[in-house]
């Protein structure tokens, strides 16, 4: 396949008056097929296709798209075994869906759905096929693709699909969504010790990156202190932290104590701790939710780790959550940690915390909830 080509202007698209104020429904009234072919035998479906800046008034939104495509899917099929991947070459990011998918009309009938997409200067572009043999999805796979800006590369690559990462994580990893459009930078000057105050600090592990904050709160469409108590004109974001693969991260934030309904005293913690779970609930669906208490040193701290999946994205697989809370004499501190598996997030709960009088303790130690209500 050679580059990408010619798309219809914006004044030749046809958008109703909800698409107008609609960027769901616009998105889908400005996708235009550029080329489409029947391939192998029993016969598949492949497409390419593009979604303008021009048509629909702002960049494309890849998070949006990747909804809209696993909506529209749904609408047809009964999805199983979705996956997700994302990759670069030469600095170009692009996204990938896998999954196999049964018409709903015809249920005998089944099909490996594979998407590819990637955002341009001039707009959003996309490949899709629907497979119904083993051959066809391979030949799709591999098809050579050379964008315009030189970028050469197979549709999907080997191990493309190997982190299984969901679209919103690579969205707000990459920086590809409705915001810069650019790389969300990692601070590479950031100091790896984080002085939190009163007595605490952090040191943060050299297999995670750290972002720079200000940027990562802006690729944000959400608040991303939705997890937490709704204080945010009060709250300090003082670390961000993942590795490349985004397969586990850290946010330690501060809040302050003249913003809270409550005070930031140790009897409180059951408070404080149920309240950040309720907020959690407003935006997971959380599973087996455990509580603990522990000491260290003068300080006490209040935790809960729960399975959680995101209403809004139920294609996602669990990921796993834990929240680690302390007051301070002005507030409090929040550790947010999260986990793609189980042993990732064990892996952030085993990070060590630096005390005041020297001493050290892993964010949740060994036993912490036991006999756990």
């Amino acid at each position: 396949m050679n580059q990408v080509g010619p798309v219809l202007a914006a004044s030749q698209m046809s958008l109703d008056k909800e698409s107008e104020t609609d960027p769901y429904r616009r998105s889908i009234e400005c996708a235009q097929n550029i080329f489409s072919a029947r391939f192998g035998e029993p016969r598949s479906t492949f497409l390419a296709g593009a979604i303008t800046t021009e048509c629909m008034g702002a960049p494309p939104d890849l998070d949006a798209f990747g909804r809209r495509t696993i909506t529209t899917l749904e609408r047809r099929y009964q999805l199983s075994g979705i996956q997700f991947g994302a990759f670069a070459v030469q600095g170009q990011k692009f996204w990938v869906m896998l999954t196999t998918g049964a018409e709903q009309q015809h249920p005998e009938q089944t099909e490996t759905i594979e998407y590819l997409a990637t955002v341009l200067p001039k707009g959003l572009v996309y490949w899709y096929a629907h497979s119904l043999s083993g051959r066809a999805q391979i030949d799709f796979e591999r098809t050579h693709l050379r964008l315009a800006n030189g970028v050469e590369t197979e549709l999907i690559p080997t191990g493309a699909l190997d982190a299984k990462q969901a679209p919103a994580q690579d969205i707000a990893r990459l920086g590809t969504g409705s915001t810069s459009g650019s790389l969300v930078p990692y601070d590479t000057k950031a100091s790896r010790h984080l002085d939190i105050g009163a007595g605490l600090s952090y040191d943060v592990p050299p297999d995670l990156h750290i972002f720079n904050t200000e940027k990562w709160e802006e690729s944000l469409t959400e608040n991303a202190a939705s997890h937490a108590p709704p204080v945010h004109p009060c709250y300090a974001r003082r670390l961000v932290a993942s590795p490349e693969d985004n397969s586990k991260q850290i946010i330690v934030t501060t809040y302050a104590q003249k913003c809270l309904a409550f005070s930031s005293k140790p009897d409180n913690l059951k408070f404080v701790i149920a309240n950040d779970t309720m907020n959690l609930a407003k935006k997971y669906n959380l599973r087996n939710a455990e509580y603990g208490f522990y000491k260290a040193g003068t300080h006490s701290f209040a935790v809960m780790r729960t399975a959680a999946s995101l209403k809004e994205r139920a294609w996602e697989a669990d990921r796993y959550l834990a929240v680690v809370l302390t007051p301070i004499s002005n507030g409090f501190v929040e550790f947010f940690l999260m986990g793609r598996t189980q042993p990732a997030l064990d892996a952030m709960m085993a990070t060590t915390l630096k005390l005041d009088d020297g001493a050290e303790t892993v964010l949740v130690p060994a036993g912490t909830f036991a006999g756990s209500q």
